[in-house]
């Protein structure tokens, strides 16, 4: 996927296993686009030095890294574990009964 690395997008490559280019230009964008690539799932891009042949590169370069493929199917399965888990849902209900 080639995104923004808006949160909803990058959660949703997460859950996926959807490896990503991210070229952030705005607030929280940038140090998404810095998670991903620290934990391999993609790479980053600088909107003002982008061009045509460098995007076709970093295709290029995602398609045919085992690893950021590895890590992406590793991430969608701990992604689909935890919201199977109904982990937000029991936090949010242990918390409303203690202030209760």
């Amino acid at each position: 996927m080639i995104t923004h690395g808006g949160a909803s997008s990058v959660k949703k490559c997460l859950y996926y296993g959807v490896p990503m280019i991210v070229i952030p230009f705005a607030e929280d964008q940038y140090g998404t686009a810095a998670r991903v690539v620290y934990h391999g799932l993609g790479v980053r891009a600088e909107l003002r030095k982008l061009t045509v042949k460098h995007l076709q590169d970093l295709v290029e370069a995602v398609d045919k890294s085992a690893y950021i493929r590895w890590q992406s199917i590793a991430w969608s399965r701990k992604s689909k574990e935890i919201e199977q888990s109904n982990l937000a849902v029991f936090l949010i209900e242990k918390f409303l009964s203690e202030v209760q």
